[in-house]
């Protein structure tokens, strides 16, 4: 298997994926989607209860999946032994036997639309005390919810930073997921 993220050429994005494509070498995808949107919403109930979100969406862009390569070649991919391929080989198989002739199988689609956080909160307008105006308590979740058809642990990888090294996935860690009890006093 062959890739190259550090040529650029005139003309040419900079965030281009270059790769063995069973012919020679050629353009395999972009790690630069064709847009990013995020959007934050409050929903307020009753003047008392609130319940906030923020979901973001990425359309477009490719990253280089070495983690599957790496799967496959310890044979402990999810999909090794399907067959699905003209070969009638396990697809783990099949798709070692292209290194070398093709990256293609490697280079995966990285769109995604995820929950990054939501929240739901309670405010409690009369307080025990006079110096207190009000109490808020609440609980929220961030990176619970994803969804994309990227084949390894998170489409929006990182490995070797951001800009031009983007989109390179070799075993990372996946987004964190948290969990968070919240309780604020306004004075």
């Amino acid at each position: 298997m062959c890739w190259d993220r550090s040529r650029s050429e005139e003309g040419k994005s900079a965030t281009q994926i270059l790769g063995l494509n069973g012919t020679g070498v050629g353009l395999l995808g972009d790690a630069e989607p064709r847009f990013q949107m995020s959007t934050y919403n409050e929903i307020t109930l009753n003047d008392r209860w609130s319940l906030r979100f923020l979901l973001h969406w990425k359309k477009g862009g490719q990253n280089v999946n070495l983690t599957s390569l790496e799967n496959d070649f310890g044979g402990t991919s999810a999909d090794f032994d399907k067959v699905t391929n003209k070969l009638n080989v396990p697809d783990g198989v099949y798709r070692i036997m292209q290194v070398g002739t093709s990256a293609e199988e490697f280079v995966q689609t990285s769109s995604y639309l995820r929950l990054r956080e939501i929240g739901l909160y309670y405010t409690v307008k009369r307080s025990p005390v006079s110096y207190v105006k009000g109490i808020r308590i609440g609980v929220s979740a961030n990176n619970f919810w994803t969804v994309t058809k990227y084949k390894a642990y998170d489409p929006e990888v990182s490995n070797f930073g951001t800009g031009f090294s983007s989109g390179v996935d070799v075993d990372p860690y996946p987004a964190s997921k948290r969990a968070d009890f919240h309780l604020a006093f306004d004075f």
